[in-house]
């Protein structure tokens, strides 16, 4: 009974340095990321890239015509920019109620285009 509870302990401090490792290298990442020349880049500019891969991005199918989307994934900077891109928002498509929401949340003030 006792090396278990050993066992228990010594696993819950085991995962506990496990999550901060993880968070370590989170934060190394991040400034890993803040310093390529890429991020580099004024948010207006960056900006305009999101804008121009959101035009260009086939329409073929609902779910297709928002794969741009992905920029948002890249890292906090990209991000960043692209949450705060509300043009880039403002492009409705119908690919679900939820990310439909979400694209109205984020267009804020922008004028909408809408397809149906």
């Amino acid at each position: 009974s006792a090396g278990v509870c050993e066992t228990s302990v010594y696993h819950e401090k085991l995962a506990q340095r496990i999550a901060e490792l993880r968070e370590e290298i989170r934060i190394l990442e991040n400034c890993h990321n803040q310093v390529t020349p890429i991020c580099c880049l004024p948010p207006e500019i960056l900006s305009k890239i999101f804008l121009t891969l959101s035009a260009v991005t086939p329409r073929h199918h609902p779910r297709d015509s928002v794969s741009w989307f992905r920029v948002s994934h890249v890292c906090v900077h990209w991000r960043s920019v692209a949450l705060s891109c509300s043009d880039l928002w403002a492009n409705l498509r119908f690919v679900s109620p939820a990310f439909t929401e979400l694209m109205l949340d984020r267009a804020r003030e922008a004028l909408l285009s809408v397809v149906f």
